[in-house]
């Protein structure tokens, strides 16, 4: 048994770096941050409780210059991490109950980090000295054919055994730094003679065991068979390929190889050069038997792009497979789907060509479309019935767009038809597009393209009775309402005698004579969170003269409704929806019906962009 001090100089001479001697150790594109400089400089110590405490402090630099962030942490039993000490390059640990503590300091660039550790025992009162009691291989003096992998082990004997730590040298070189394991496996590839050493530590007294070990035989080097028929597709899960290829054995074709190693990069890799340039991954399967198909699904790609993808297999002495194959493989990235609706019938438009960043599909029986595999990139669908860009087709162009794509999703495409002008009586439009935005207000010359309609239908609307000069109002404004349905074929209101969850009120005013700024209107009195009218007020003054409420009632009452509706004034008289001056007609156009047929099938909210001339 010796004190601590010799441990100490015997383990941490290398800065613990685990190093498997005579592996091959291949360079990829990122390597972690370098720990440069810490503190203290000890690996393992003892503090006592309760007021003991220690600081500690880490440096790194990493060799691509990436952003490096710091972070202390306690190592549980099996590795992983119990808790976080600090987030910043320092961390003070305090002595408060008994016990052996692992700390790593850790520095993080993008994909990778370096560490430091220490292993620190807190101490309540004395310590017996650990005892090795058992060791594996049994004898101390031992022998193995080259290759082989030798499983080295000890039993100890202490009143903590929950407090030590575990660790293996040789050759003057750690081959496996502290740790609660007590167990090696190491492969032997070259011929020699080795003194192998296991030490145990409580943090205050440690034990050794040591074997002289001889390796002879024939060195392996007969490199596994290249794997030639790599292929893959998108995975299930978003930024994942799936690759199967059929396994090679450990000399060529024959026997077991010991592992994988799969690399991907956006240019083909069928060269040394161009694999140490590649960017490594993990989660490799360990080979199958030769000859049998395999398969692993790789993670954490830029989803729907292409990546080149090659693997190739290492044997137990680092012989490695020639480069046969570089598949260029589809990524798994985001889906959009739904369908394609006529925005007059609210049926589906097969035959509609939709796409987004080269990603393209034509609508089916019903509508339905699906873009698969988009990218990040992914910020516009379009749809569009012809073929022909320079021809018209029978639907305006649709463009929607959204934020940058981060899941799956299914959005609806309304396509509004190319309809003709039918009932304007002048050239005040250009054309049904140029009427569908004036009349919704969104033609994004003096206005925002932004509509915002109704989020339901049919409209809960409060029409009380009231009768004025003889003229049952209530009758009128239940036949404007009935005009409405009629010419659209759609049912818009629903009358109810509970004014509180109307949508729509009827308020009438028998007392204020309006002067020549003050007509018949409707008011937005609420909107909603989502930006849609919540309730509307159709203001009606019965003392108004021009126009009179009971002289042109029907054409008053259909106007203010097709503002409940959501339209705002037309420039044609041929509409009854003319705004400023009396129209010529004393009902529903069909240019009007039209176009309340399109904003019932569209969503509450859209912008009037999206619709485009061919």
């Amino acid at each position: 048994m010796q004190k601590y001090g010799l441990i100490i100089f015997l383990f941490l001479s290398p800065l613990l770096i685990y190093s498997c001697i005579f592996e091959d150790d291949s360079v990829g594109p990122n390597q972690p941050p370098k720990i440069v400089s810490f503190s203290p400089d000890w690996q393992i110590g003892t503090l006592r409780i309760p007021a003991d405490s220690v600081s500690l402090n880490i440096r790194a630099v990493d060799p691509e210059k990436d952003n490096i962030r710091y972070s202390f942490v306690l190592i549980d039993s099996v590795g992983g991490i119990d808790s976080v000490i600090s987030d910043s390059d320092s961390a003070v640990f305090y002595a408060r109950e008994s016990g052996i503590y692992n700390i790593e300091g850790r520095a993080y660039d993008s994909d990778h980090f370096g560490k430091r550790s220490w292993f620190i025992k807190v101490r309540e009162r004395i310590n017996t000295p650990p005892v090795i009691t058992e060791w594996t291989p049994g004898s101390k003096t031992v022998q193995f054919l080259v290759g082989s992998l030798v499983n080295f082990n000890f039993k100890v004997s202490d009143d903590h055994p929950e407090n030590l730590v575990y660790g293996y040298k040789m050759g003057g070189v750690t081959v496996k730094p502290f740790s609660t394991y007590p167990k090696l496996s190491y492969r032997f590839l070259q011929n020699g003679s080795y003194y192998l050493e296991g030490v145990v530590f409580d943090g205050e007294y440690a034990d050794t065991v040591g074997w002289d070990i001889t390796i002879s035989g024939d060195p392996d080097t007969i490199a596994p068979a290249g794997i030639c028929d790599l292929n893959g597709r998108p995975g299930n899960e978003i930024g994942t390929v799936v690759l199967n290829w059929t396994t090679p054995g450990d000399d060529g074709y024959e026997g077991n190889a010991t592992r994988y190693v799969v690399r991907t990069s956006t240019i083909r890799i069928m060269s040394e050069l161009s694999w140490n340039q590649a960017n490594d991954h993990t989660g490799e399967p360990t080979p199958l038997d030769p000859g049998v198909r395999d398969s692993m699904v790789l993670r954490s790609l830029h989803p729907g792009e292409m990546v080149y993808v090659s693997l190739r297999a290492y044997d137990e002495f680092g012989n490695i497979s020639p480069i046969c194959s570089s598949p260029h493989l589809r990524i798994r990235g985001f889906d959009i789907e739904g369908r394609v609706i006529d925005g007059i019938s609210g049926e589906g438009v097969q035959g509609v060509i939709v796409s987004s960043n080269n990603v393209e599909d034509t609508s089916l029986e019903g509508g339905s479309y699906k873009l698969e595999n988009l990218t990040l990139s992914s910020t516009f669908l379009t749809a569009r019935d012809e073929l022909d860009s320079s021809s018209l087709g029978d639907y305006y162009n649709f463009t929607y767009s959204f934020d940058e794509v981060g899941e799956n999703f299914e959005v609806d495409l309304c396509m509004v038809p190319i309809f003709p002008l039918i009932d304007a009586t002048d050239d005040r439009y250009t054309d049904f597009l140029d009427f569908f935005k004036r009349m919704t207000n969104t033609s994004s010359t003096y206005q925002a393209s932004i509509y915002r309609g109704w989020g339901h239908w049919p409209l809960l609307v409060y029409n009380p009775p009231v009768v004025c000069d003889g003229v049952d109002l209530q009758a009128v404004a239940e036949g404007a309402m009935a005009e409405w349905e009629s010419m659209t074929g759609i049912d818009l209101f629903k009358t109810t005698e509970n004014v509180v969850e109307a949508d729509v009120e009827i308020l009438y005013d028998s007392t204020t004579v309006p002067d020549d700024y003050v007509s018949h209107h409707v008011e937005t009195v609420e909107m909603l969170e989502d930006d849609t009218p919540g309730r509307k007020v159709m203001f009606i003054y019965t003392l108004l003269s021009a126009p009179s409420i009971t002289g042109d009632s029907h054409v008053i009452y259909t106007h203010e409704f097709g503002h409940v509706i959501g339209l705002h004034h037309s420039l044609d008289d041929g509409h009854i929806m003319i705004g400023f001056t009396f129209p010529k007609v004393d009902h529903v156009s069909t240019d009007e019906s039209n176009l309340v047929k399109i904003l019932y099938n569209l969503p509450p909210v859209f912008d009037s962009d999206w619709i485009l001339e061919d």
